[in-house]
């Protein structure tokens, strides 16, 4: 998958708003395997262990968190118009 396709499978899991700054293009396989931001902590070995960790140590990227502008759709009203079906 490209490096986009990434970015959006790692938001569908995450929900964590991630941007790609890497430049790089093409298509590449990333064998990644990591425990949810909302999974709960344990002390059990066998957890996979969190975004950053497992994408620096499994596929040699580093997410970098910074502030910056975020777009999202606001909804000020909905009016309800009926439908023919």
């Amino acid at each position: 998958m490209s490096i986009q396709e990434f970015v959006e499978s790692l938001f569908s899991a995450t929900q964590m708003s991630i941007s790609d700054e890497t430049g790089l293009k093409g298509s590449y396989d990333f064998p990644i395997e990591f425990a949810s931001p909302r999974a709960r902590i344990t002390d059990k070995p066998e957890i996979a262990p969190p975004i950053e960790v497992a994408l620096q140590k499994q596929v040699g990227l580093r997410l970098v968190k910074k502030k910056g502008p975020v777009e999202f759709l606001v909804i000020d009203s909905v009016d309800k118009t009926p439908t023919e079906s």
